[in-house]
């Protein structure tokens, strides 16, 4: 066995060695002035490779040091690099646990010059929790395991070290998901790559059929996965960068020094896609197209998400026909963030609103060909595009799957080439993607996006405080984000929770219940008590109107086995898209699914369409005179730290009123394969990312 062991690991570091004899040959081919730069060598597969090569004795710390080995000759490799690369190796292999991982990474950065042990538990972190399925306590035991008997370190030592680590990490999170919005208004508006490659059909599933093209009705994700790359808005948000707003049909913008009014210059020599028989077909963009398509966005009766531009008074064309003029009744500090999101998309003045149900048509990348229930929406390339050579692909296919299972299925067989756009992928399925092969990309971050569960306040059961309330007690969330989301996502209030927003989690706990669940035999009896005191001592029993889609069904059912612990008992009707917006137009309903997703982390956004008196979006009918005045202060107030005490304040009122109850947020995923170049999962939301436009496949099967 001894020498079994020693041959494996000669032949480890015979690939390190080959890997150093790369990274060597390549700086020393560079210019003599030039720096030295990476050689960006795939480190974990050819190592992988030869494990697989290897008979059985292959120890993890074997791998650490000829990863490590193979590395320390590469300038500007950093410790991270070394961890990662690990981690990616060893993720690879069957059988390997979190611990060993930890081990190894902890084994191979004790060799690096300068490296604390700190330094250590940060990249084990780092690492470790970049492998899909890994929860956090996995990670922190993890690390403590591979701390534990480092010489020196006593147990007391090691659990801050941990701590440290883990209260980082989760800073990085945060970080990534709430920095500030940053406008550049003069940064250029095409961006072409010398690598790229022109061609091919991206394929990637949409999910489940429409009812209509019409994005400021039908607001689902869904509709702008499929019509989102035919059109322009007047800002976008950067396809690379987390938080940045660039522009997009628009060259600049001006601003009065009252805030109330924005002066937005058109591009020029911009035309509407050529499609015979439809309105607007072949025109010239101008001033008339922003405000017609910007007013129906604020139209209540045209528009789910109105409320998005409550204070806008007016728009109107300027001194000439590409200036464009808002003029606010308020300052309304998100304004430019609304008007860069999916559903400020342009369209031509001449088709009426009515038409954008059946009529995709805007000045965008590509071109809608048409779309066959249950088969596909196709997608052309715009030859006539006004940005240079884009888009580097000829066309896109949104293919419909009833079941998000089959969507799976079709990725891993190659029939798509991105899953989706930002959603259907948890961790699981992920490391499933990633047993399959190792070069798939996998990213699940935090969205966006909540599950909740709302009535109306005029039933006389839902319009009970006391039944609310007891709903809100009885629901175990964290448990949720387990059951769920296999760990990944949050429990919090109206406002993403990870963000500056959301109340502090200690005040959290008192509202929405204990991260760790230890109150909740308290909060069910508490919440018992309260349905016997409106009158349902025997229990009761509520329909709840559900989606039919597999992330849809998920908090109904998991909800139901949580309430039937106080005594209500929940009968789900199931019913597909077209039914689901038809009876919530209606008010048809006892409960209903109230989720949502917020195109940019604006907190006017998670509150506007759905609890202001006169929004489309307020199917419980909750209006309350105190809530509009907090409201409309906080949409004014420039001043963060003064908004974000307004905003504390409105959670604290609506999760005492209840309007509705909020059950998780979820950190959904998306996978692509390594043919798909230059695309960039930078997007919290699900709107603002879809037109593809710099996206290019290389070697596509």
């Amino acid at each position: 066995m001894k020498r079994t062991i020693l041959t494996s690991r000669s032949l480890l570091l015979i690939a390190a060695s080959v890997l150093v004899g790369l990274a060597v040959a390549a700086c020393s081919s560079a210019e003599p002035e030039a720096p030295p730069t990476p050689t960006p060598v795939d480190v974990s597969g050819i190592i992988q490779q030869v494990m697989a090569a290897q008979q059985p004795g292959v120890t993890t710390e074997d791998v650490a040091m000829a990863i490590q080995s193979a590395l320390a000759a590469q300038p500007g490799l950093t410790s991270a690099d070394v961890a990662s690369e690990i981690a990616k190796a060893l993720s690879a292999q069957p059988g390997v646990t979190s611990d060993e991982v930890a081990s190894a990474i902890a084994s191979a950065l004790d060799q690096r010059p300068g490296v604390t042990t700190q330094d250590v538990a940060n990249e084990i972190a780092n690492a470790l929790r970049a492998q899909l399925g890994v929860t956090e306590e996995q990670v922190a035991e993890a690390i403590a395991a591979a701390l534990a008997e480092r010489p020196g370190l006593t147990e007391a030592k090691v659990s801050e070290i941990v701590a440290m680590a883990m209260e980082e990490q989760q800073a990085q999170i945060i970080a990534a998901v709430t920095e500030s919005i940053e406008i550049r208004a003069d940064a250029p508006v095409a961006v072409e790559s010398g690598d790229a490659q022109t061609g091919g059909i991206l394929r990637k599933s949409a999910g489940d059929d429409l009812v209509h093209f019409d994005f400021m009705i039908q607001t689902t994700v869904r509709t702008q996965q499929r019509v989102g790359a035919a059109y322009n808005r007047l800002f976008r948000y950067a396809f690379d960068e987390v938080g940045v707003i660039v522009p997009d049909l628009a060259t600049k913008f001006d601003t009065s020094d009252d805030g109330l009014t924005y002066t937005i210059t058109l591009q020029e020599g911009i035309n509407f896609h050529t499609i015979d028989g439809v309105p607007g077909s072949g025109t010239s963009l101008d001033c008339e197209d922003v405000a017609h398509s910007l007013n129906k966005y604020r139209d209540v009766d045209h528009s789910r998400r109105a409320k998005d531009l409550v204070a806008v008074e007016s728009i109107e064309c300027g001194a000439d026909s590409q200036q464009v003029v808002f003029t606010l009744g308020q300052r309304d500090a998100g304004f430019i963030s609304m008007i860069s999101a999916g559903w400020a998309s342009i369209f031509p003045s001449e088709l009426p609103y009515e038409d954008l149900e059946t009529t995709v048509i805007g000045t965008g990348p590509f071109v809608w060909q048409g779309y066959t229930k249950g088969g596909r929406a196709e997608l052309t390339r715009n030859p006539d595009y006004w940005r240079g050579i884009l888009p580097y692909l000829d066309g896109i296919h949104d293919i419909v799957f009833a079941e998000e299972t089959a969507g799976f299925a079709a990725f891993r067989a190659k029939q798509l080439d991105i899953n989706s756009l930002m959603q259907y992928l948890y961790p699981e399925e992920g490391k499933i993607l990633k047993q399959d092969d190792p070069n798939i990309t996998v990213s699940i971050i935090p969205r966006l996006w909540w599950h909740a569960v709302a009535g109306q306040v005029a039933d006389p059961v839902w319009g009970d405080p006391k039944v609310r309330q007891a709903f809100n007690l009885g629901l175990d969330r964290p448990l949720s984000t387990q059951i769920l989301n296999q760990g990944a996502g949050d429990v919090g209030g109206f406002q993403p929770p990870w963000s500056k927003w959301s109340l502090p989690r200690e005040e959290l706990d008192g509202l929405i219940g204990k991260l760790d669940s230890s109150d909740m035999p308290d909060r069910r009896e508490q919440a018992k008590q309260l349905l016997k005191e409106a009158g349902y001592e025997d229990g009761l029993e509520l329909s709840w109107l559900v989606l039919n889609t597999r992330e849809s069904r998920l908090t109904p059912q998991f909800a139901q086995d949580q309430l039937r612990q106080i005594g209500v008992e929940i009968v789900q009707d199931v019913v597909d898209r077209a039914t689901y917006t038809d009876r919530s137009d209606r008010r048809d309903f006892t409960l209903r699914s109230s989720g949502g997703v917020a195109p940019v982390l604006n907190p006017s956004l998670f509150y506007g369409n759905y609890f202001l008196c006169e929004s489309a979006a307020n199917f419980s009918g909750y209006c309350d005179e105190d809530f509009e005045d907090m409201f409309t202060r906080q949409l004014s107030e420039l001043d963060e730290a003064k908004r974000q005490s307004i905003v504390w304040d409105i959670e604290r009122k609506l999760l005492n009123d209840l309007p509705r109850v909020q059950v998780r947020w979820v950190a959904e995923g998306m996978a692509w394969w390594p043919w798909v170049k230059n695309f960039h999962d930078v997007d919290p939301a699900y709107y603002n990312n879809v037109t593809l436009e710099e996206v290019w496949m290389e070697g596509q099967p």
